[in-house]
C-alpha cells in the first residue's frame, strides 16, 4: 500500500506542477522520490532487489557528476584542444572585465560539461527517476496491477483536460491555464502538443492489455473502465494533431495486438475489435480541417514544410558531435553549442535535439552511449532471467511495450526530458521486477536465499536514496535557484556582470551571455571598455554564426569605433544570414519610405 500511495502521489504531484518542468519543482521531485525509497526499504515487507543494475546505474550517476564538476587545467585539457580554446577565451575577458572593475579577479575552473547548470540539473533528473523505479520494484503483484489501473484512469484524465485545453477553452502560452511558458503551445500539463500525444501513446499497452486481462477475468467493472479509457484516450490522441504521436499510436496497436495473438482464443479477437472499434471511432470524430490536413502531410514527411526545421536540427546535431565526439558536450550542454552548427537561417534557440537519441550522443558522446547502452542490456538481461523457462505475463508484456514505445518517441523527439513522462516510463519498467512479488511463504529451503536478496536490495536502495538525498542538497546549497537561471535568456538578459561571469563559466560557449557582458563595455564612455564590448559581441556572433540581428548590431558597433573594414566583414554576413522573407519585407519597407520621402 505505501509504495503504490507514493507512486501515485508522485505522478499527481508532478502532472499538476507543469509536468516537473517548472524551475524549483526537479529539486522537489529528487528529495521526495529519494525520501519514498529510503522509507521504503526500511520496511521489512517489502523485499525486492534494486530495480536496474545497480552498477550501471552508479556509474551513470558518477559520470554526469564528473562532468558537472570544476577541475583543474590539467584535467579539462586532456578532452580535447577546442575545449581549451573555448576556455582560455572566457578567461582572457574576465580578466579584462576585471581590469575595467566589471567583475571579480577570482580564478575560475570550468568542468567537462558545457552547461554545468544544465547538467547538474540531468543529475537531480536521473536521481528521481532512478528512485522511482526503485520504488516500483516494491509493488507486490496485485498492487501492480493496481497502480496500472490507476495510470489508465490517470492517462485518461488528461487526455480529457488537454483535448479541452485545445479544442474548447483554450490554453494559450499558459500550462494549466495557470503556469505562462516563453515557447510551445502548451497542451494539458504539456509543453506542446508531440509530448502530449507521446505521453498518452506510451500507456496505451497498459490500458490495452489490462483489458484483455480483466476479459480473461471476467470482471466486467473493470473491463468497462478499461475500455471508457482508451476511448478518451484515443481521442485524446488524434485530438492532439501531432503527426508523430498519430504514427506512433498505429505502431502501438499493431504491437499490442501482436502480443495478444499468441493467446489463441476468443478474447484476442474480442480485444483486438474492441480496440480497432475505439480507434475508428475516435478518428472519425475528429477528422476535422486540420486533422485532416496533418494526417495528409504524413504521405510525404520528408518534404513537409513543417518538418524540415526538425530534419535540420537533426543534420546539425550529427557536425555538433563531431567537435565533442568522445565525452559530449555534458548532459543538457546541446542548447549551448548547437548554434555554432545551426544551419537554418533563423534566430530561434534551439534547446534539444529534437530526438533523445541524437542528444545523447551530442550530450554524452561515445562513453555516454556506452553507458546507456550497458544500462538497456543489463535490465533486458534480467528481465529475461526473470521470465526464462515459462510465457511473458501481462505486466511483463505491458513493460516491454511501453519501453519499446518510447524508445521509437526517443528517435524523433525529446519526451524523456519532462520528469512526469520518465517517471511513469520508469516506474512501468521497474513493476516487473520484484522477484520476491508472489511470494507469500517461506520454505525453509528458500528462507535464506530470500532473506540475502532483500536484505542485499534494502542495502542498495538505502544507498542511492541517500546519495540522492546528499547531492541534492549540495546541489541546493551551492547552487540554488542559479542551477536553473545561468543558461536562461530570461536571467542572462538582467544580469550583472558578476552573473555573467558566473553564466560563462558555466558555459563558455553561451552566446547570449558573451553578448550580454559585451554590452556593459559600451555603458562607459571609455575606448577601452568599448573595445572589450567589441570583442565579447564579436565572439557571440561567432557562436551564434547564423543570427543576422547579432550581425547587424556588430555593424554599428565596429562602425562606431572606426573599423569600417570589420564593419564591411559582418554587414556580408549579416546579408547571407538574413532569411528571404525578412530581406523582401526589409526591401519594401525602404520601397515606400523612398516613396514617402520623394
Amino acid at each position: 500500500m505505501l509504495p503504490f500511495s507514493l507512486l501515485v502521489a508522485s505522478s499527481i504531484l508532478l502532472s499538476v506542477f507543469a509536468g516537473g518542468v517548472l524551475p524549483g519543482v526537479l529539486y522537489n521531485a529528487t528529495f521526495f522520490s529519494c525520501a519514498a525509497l529510503l522509507i521504503v526499504s526500511g520496511c521489512r515487507r517489502y523485499r525486492s532487489r534494486f530495480c536496474l543494475p545497480s552498477r550501471f546505474c552508479f556509474v551513470i550517476v558518477v559520470w554526469i557528476l564528473a562532468t558537472a564538476a570544476p577541475l583543474p587545467d590539467s584535467i579539462t585539457n586532456r578532452f580535447g584542444t577546442l575545449r581549451v580554446q573555448q576556455q582560455e577565451r572566457v578567461r582572457t575577458a574576465l580578466r579584462a572585465a576585471a581590469d575595467l572593475n566589471f567583475t571579480d579577479v577570482a580564478d575560475r575552473n570550468f568542468s567537462l560539461s558545457r552547461n554545468r547548470s544544465g547538467t547538474l540539473r540531468t543529475v537531480l533528473f536521473v536521481f528521481s527517476v532512478f528512485a522511482i523505479t526503485g520504488l516500483a520494484t516494491c509493488l507486490p503483484r496485485e498492487w501492480a496491477y493496481r497502480y496500472l489501473r490507476f495510470l489508465a484512469g490517470f492517462a485518461a484524465v488528461i487526455a480529457a483536460l488537454g483535448f479541452i485545453g485545445q479544442h474548447v477553452v483554450p490554453q494559450g502560452k499558459f500550462i494549466w491555464w495557470h503556469f505562462p511558458v516563453s515557447q510551445g503551445d502548451p497542451v494539458g500539463c504539456f509543453v506542446n502538443r508531440s509530448h502530449f500525444g507521446g505521453f498518452l501513446v506510451m500507456l496505451c499497452p497498459a490500458v490495452l492489455l489490462m483489458i484483455v486481462r480483466d476479459i480473461n477475468g471476467r470482471n466486467r467493472k473493470l473491463t468497462i473502465f478499461g475500455i471508457l479509457c482508451f476511448a478518451i484516450i484515443s481521442i485524446g490522441i488524434m485530438g492532439s494533431m501531432s503527426r508523430g504521436a498519430f504514427v506512433l499510436f498505429a505502431l502501438c496497436l499493431i504491437a499490442t495486438v501482436i502480443c495478444t495473438i499468441p493467446g489463441g482464443n476468443a478474447t484476442t479477437g474480442i480485444t483486438i475489435s474492441v480496440l480497432a472499434c475505439m480507434s475508428l471511432f475516435a478518428g472519425s470524430l475528429l477528422i476535422t480541417g486540420k486533422v485532416e490536413h496533418r494526417l495528409r502531410t504524413l504521405r510525404r514527411p520528408v518534404e513537409d514544410v513543417g518538418s524540415q526545421p526538425r530534419i535540420a536540427v537533426w543534420r546539425d546535431s550529427v557536425r555538433t558531435w563531431l567537435d565533442y565526439p568522445v565525452v559530449g558536450a555534458g548532459a543538457d550542454g546541446f542548447q549551448m553549442v548547437h548554434a555554432m552548427h545551426k544551419s537554418h537561417l533563423r534566430d530561434r534557440t534551439v534547446r534539444h535535439a529534437e530526438s533523445r537519441c541524437l542528444q545523447l550522443l551530442v550530450d554524452g558522446g561515445i562513453v555516454g552511449v556506452i553507458m546507456v547502452f550497458g544500462l538497456i542490456v543489463g535490465y533486458l538481461r534480467r528481465l529475461r532471467r526473470m521470465i526464462s523457462g515459462r510465457p511473458m505475463r501481462t505486466i511483463e508484456k505491458i513493460a516491454v511495450l511501453t519501453l519499446g514505445c518510447a524508445a521509437v518517441h526517443a528517435m524523433i523527439d525529446v519526451p524523456l526530458f519532462i520528469p512526469l513522462y520518465a517517471s511513469v516510463l520508469g516506474s512501468i519498467a521497474g513493476l516487473p521486477l520484484n522477484r520476491l512479488a508472489e511470494q507469500t511463504t517461506e520454505s525453509e529451503k528458500g528462507q535464506s536465499l530470500s532473506t540475502r536478496l532483500a536484505s542485499v536490495g534494502r542495502r542498495e536502495m538505502r544507498t542511492f536514496g541517500i546519495l540522492g538525498m546528499v547531492v541534492g542538497l549540495i546541489i541546493l546549497l551551492q547552487y540554488g535557484s542559479r542551477v536553473h537561471q545561468t543558461d536562461r535568456s530570461a536571467f542572462i538578459v538582467h544580469a550583472g556582470p558578476d552573473d555573467l561571469a558566473d553564466a560563462l563559466t558555466s558555459a563558455p560557449t553561451s552566446w547570449q551571455a558573451w553578448y550580454h557582458l559585451g554590452r556593459y563595455g559600451f555603458l562607459v564612455d571609455d575606448p577601452s571598455a568599448n573595445a572589450f564590448g567589441e570583442r565579447c559581441i564579436s565572439q557571440a556572433a561567432m557562436y551564434n554564426p547564423t543570427d543576422y540581428k547579432l550581425w547587424g548590431s556588430l555593424v554599428q558597433i565596429r562602425r562606431s569605433l572606426g573599423d569600417l573594414e570589420g564593419a564591411e566583414e559582418a554587414l556580408r554576413h549579416k546579408q547571407n544570414t538574413t532569411p528571404e522573407d525578412v530581406r523582401k519585407k526589409t526591401e519594401k519597407y525602404y520601397k515606400l519610405r523612398n516613396k514617402e520621402l520623394r
